[in-house]
């Protein structure tokens, strides 16, 4: 396996028997066959090993199993393991178009000053049924300040170029929740990104994901936020961090409203003007929270 070229394909797993293999025949009907992939089990208590076990066979498919120490942990260590140039991901209940890799390595070939390249998703539920195309609005470029408002990167779309990944120790391990959110805003401090505007992958809704508590994930997101600017304190000036914690408060107050809870709402709302009055955006979010 050439390392030129080589795509390292990350999957951490746990408890996904009956996603897995639709995650790995993406990555076998892949267009751009030099690739490895690397699945991690990270302590499974199905028989997730049975439906895998035939695809063993491919000597580019590696698995490995480990006790249930997170999903943070399980990437990391298999970035240790990983030996190509470019690194993807794949969580085990999603998958990717046929096109996926094609199109990323081309753009990184064609793009020697950016590190990391993203696209769209479309959205599916558990049965694998389109629930939407839509996408939010991604950006390309020096994106630090715009991932200050929101995670617009789309984990199972990106190819990254392993040193950029090397540069900023991986995964933190302590980071539960927004892992990627985390290791991706520490990449944007120091390299730029390309969006692609095509349809990348299919990525999955389901009640359990981590993601899917709201609340969680916002106060996680604020210490990844904290810790981002503790160590990076150049790659962000005042005003954008200022209009970043706005943003991130008008979403919390937005979300609130949407669940009835008007106190918190207007509370959130009040705190996206304290940090950014200038912005009309905070201003019309606290009247629509007032309003109900």
């Amino acid at each position: 396996m050439e390392n030129s070229g080589l795509v390292s394909v990350i999957t951490p797993t746990y408890n996904r028997r009956e996603f897995i293999v639709e995650a790995i025949e993406s990555v076998l009907a892949q267009t751009y066959p030099n690739w490895q992939m690397l699945i991690i089990d990270d302590g499974s208590t199905d028989d997730s090993i049975e439906v895998i076990k035939p695809y063993l066979k491919d000597e580019r498919i590696q698995y490995f199993y480990q006790e249930n120490q997170g999903q943070a942990f399980a990437r990391q260590q298999a970035l240790k393991k990983a030996e190509g140039e470019y690194v993807a991901f794949l969580d085990s209940d999603n998958l990717w178009l046929p096109e996926r890799l094609a199109l990323g390595v081309e753009a990184l070939k064609n793009n020697h000053r950016v590190d990391v390249c993203y696209g769209d998703l479309i959205t599916i539920d558990e049965k694998g049924q389109v629930i939407s195309t839509a996408n939010m609005k991604r950006y390309s470029g020096w994106i630090a300040p715009l991932m200050m408002r929101q995670n617009f990167v789309s984990m199972n779309t990106t190819l990254i170029r392993k040193h950029a990944i090397d540069r900023v120790g991986g995964f933190r391990s302590n980071v539960t929740r927004g892992d990627d959110y985390d290791l991706y805003f520490r990449i944007a401090a120091e390299s730029k990104y390309l969006y692609l505007a095509h349809r990348l992958a299919k990525y999955r809704v389901m009640e359990n994901q981590i993601s899917s508590n709201k609340e969680a994930r916002f106060e996680s997101d604020l210490e990844i936020i904290a810790n981002f600017t503790s160590n990076y304190p150049k790659a962000i000036s005042r005003i954008q961090w200022l209009r970043g914690m706005s943003s991130r408060f008008v979403n919390m107050a937005r979300y609130y409203s949407s669940t009835g809870e008007k106190i918190n709402g207007i509370a959130f709302s009040l705190k996206a003007v304290l940090y950014a009055p200038w912005w009309i955006g905070s201003w019309r979010v606290l009247l629509k929270s007032i309003a109900g």
